[in-house]
């Protein structure tokens, strides 16, 4: 499962608006308001992940680049179908190492195929299927065939505060029945997540991405209850002067991992 967890902890990211001036023909200074997507977010070691958009500013590529921009032969293809994002890709050296296909009704994904690279290519590994309250998601099971039958293997339960996700428990099966493996608790700030309503929140399915505001804090706890330290993190942002992220610092519970992220943006088509 460690592939769907590839992107999510890097994704920290807030939605920026500027003011430039237009020059017109008289000379005069026309304020001008320019929306602003986020394009790249960087790494402590000058790596970053390019971000490339369709018309509908929908995000269609996400690509792992070295500092002086050559490519790591890492990314991931997003596409869609009208608004709904219906595959991701993911692959390396030109190679699908895994790919999630989505299926709707009314706008909302019902289930998916998850498949990851075997001797042959592309073999089915997971059926993800959804429940709802209304439009939030409120479960995501993962069921795999064992032995010819089919198997909830995971399952993941998703609470709310307010339209960002307040907790996630998950649950793994112990063979005949699941049994929850542990809870995270989400804090967030109150500045918009650029990362959230650009065409991929349903098929990453993690708070970061799903939540309209950015995470500050998470909190993991095991299966009995005490808080995993090394998995835990509180974030700090700095801002620009619009008060929209610019860079991200954080910090794991027992100190030991410290996570530099700065984000850059381009205007929107």
């Amino acid at each position: 499962m460690k592939n769907l967890r590839f992107l999510f902890l890097l994704l920290l990211a807030g939605s920026i608006t500027f003011v430039s001036c237009k020059k017109d023909d008289d000379g005069d200074d026309t304020p001008v308001e320019k929306d602003i997507r986020l394009a790249k977010f960087i790494s402590q070691d000058g790596s970053y992940i390019k971000i490339l958009y369709n018309d509908d500013n929908n995000v269609i590529k996400m690509a792992n680049k070295k500092k002086n921009g050559d490519d790591m032969n890492l990314y991931s293809e997003f596409e869609y179908t009208g608004s709904d994002m219906t595959t991701w890709t993911r692959y390396s050296n030109n190679v699908a190492i895994f790919k999630i296909e989505l299926t709707y009704n009314a706008g909302l994904p019902v289930e998916g195929n998850y498949k990851e690279a075997g001797a042959s290519g592309l073999v089915d590994k997971y059926k993800l299927t959804y429940a709802y309250d209304g439009d939030k998601i409120k479960t995501i099971d993962y069921v795999s065939k064992i032995s010819g039958v089919s198997i909830t293997v995971l399952r993941k339960n998703f609470t709310y505060s307010g339209s960002n996700i307040g907790g996630v428990e998950t649950f793994t099966t112990n063979g005949t029945s699941l049994v929850s493996s542990g809870t995270e608790a989400f804090t967030y700030d109150d500045k918009k997540n650029s990362m959230h309503g650009v065409g991929i929140d349903f098929v990453l399915a993690d708070p970061m991405v799903m939540s309209t505001n950015n995470q500050k804090s998470n909190t993991k706890l095991d299966a009995a209850g005490a808080t995993v330290n090394a998995q835990s993190f509180v974030r700090t942002y700095e801002y620009n002067d619009k008060d929209f992220p610019t860079k991200t610092t954080a910090t794991s519970l027992d100190n030991q991992t410290i996570v530099v992220t700065t984000f850059e943006y381009e205007d929107k088509n």
